[in-house]
């Protein structure tokens, strides 16, 4: 449009009262915010000069028209942890602690969740009385010991693995070093498990659970006071990912037909939070009937291909504290709401 058209343009709108013209406000509105278009551009394309779009827009918004808020995702985390509470109320779970934001990648949702779990911790060990902590393996409990800031303690507890040993070298299945590098950023004492996690067989199962050592690593997990654990994905549909967990494999060929979601230590559960028994149990580590009576558990989890695990692990009453992330909370919630 010409120049001389612009000013001809301008004169027709000058005559009427720009308060009132919803219709121009309304088409200047739908042009910046829904069209994404520059003032420039509506400028242009209406033949009006661009300092008149940014008249309109200001009017627009006094009028109503446009209402521009600020989304403040701390208090969107704050309501998705009310929600969460809330939805699983008839379970154990008691605090949960969102991280705002949309995160993608499993490894950046691992990072966040880890971040947000090592504050909540170091909070709580500071503040409360914790004489015994066990530890799960797995990646984010992984993390949590390496980003978790050091904590001297006085009361020196004791940290104790919730699973036996194996001989697998990468660094969050090696349980004892897990709880060597946790106890030496909170002043506090080992209690290494010495005892295979995977026994092989029956017999050789059946033999290392009548030792006096199990029978003290019993009475060690039976009196903790926290844990910190994982929750492992859906073993049906993450093989790859999963592939290098001990026995993993046999131990799903066998509960394949009760549709597990996730587990726990080695505990497998369906979406419902029953447990999955597999026909032999030669795995020695922590069984839900212990884990639901430690007074606090902890788990950080995230992650679409989580959401039903997650839910199966609060289902089953062995989750009261809960770190997630905002996309998976949603999820969650979603999740609980069509059992």
């Amino acid at each position: 449009m010409s120049m001389a058209s612009a000013v001809s343009y301008n004169k027709k709108i000058m005559g009427r009262t720009e308060d009132d013209d919803i219709e121009l406000l309304l088409k200047v509105s739908i042009y910046y915010f829904d069209e994404n278009m520059t003032q420039q551009e509506i400028a242009e394309k209406m033949g009006i000069t661009r300092q008149s779009v940014s008249k309109y827009l200001g009017l627009a918004r006094d009028r109503g028209i446009v209402e521009i808020r600020v989304k403040n995702p701390i208090s969107v985390a704050t309501s998705l942890e009310d929600e969460l509470l809330h939805s699983f109320s008839e379970t154990r779970l008691k605090y949960v602690a969102v991280t705002p934001g949309n995160f993608y990648e499993y490894p950046v949702i691992r990072q966040v969740i880890a971040q947000r779990a090592c504050e909540y911790i170091s909070e709580l060990l500071v503040k409360g009385k914790y004489g015994k902590i066990g530890l799960s393996w797995g990646r984010t409990v992984r993390d949590i010991i390496s980003q978790l800031p050091d904590v001297y303690l006085k009361s020196r507890p004791e940290v104790i693995p919730m699973l036996g040993s194996t001989d697998n070298s990468i660094p969050y299945f090696m349980v004892n070093e897990m709880i060597v590098d946790f106890a030496s950023k909170i002043n506090g004492l080992t209690r290494q498990i010495f005892l295979p996690l995977d026994t092989e067989c029956t017999n050789d199962y059946l033999c290392y659970t009548s030792t006096k050592q199990y029978e003290k690593l019993l009475a060690y997990w039976s009196s903790l006071d926290m844990a910190i654990v994982g929750i492992g994905s859906n073993p049906l549909q993450s093989e790859v990912r999963r592939s290098l967990y001990p026995r993993e494999p046999e131990i799903v060929e066998s509960i394949a037909a009760m549709k597990p979601v996730g587990d726990v230590c080695t505990s497998y559960f369906d979406i419902n939070g029953e447990t999955c028994r597999a026909k032999s149990d030669v795995l020695i580590a922590i069984k839900p009937n212990i884990i639901c009576t430690i007074p606090r558990v902890i788990a950080a989890a995230g992650g679409m291909d989580k959401v039903e695990s997650i839910t199966g692990a609060i289902r089953s009453g062995m989750i009261t504290d809960l770190i997630t992330d905002e996309r998976t909370a949603k999820a969650l919630l979603s999740c609980n709401m069509n059992k």
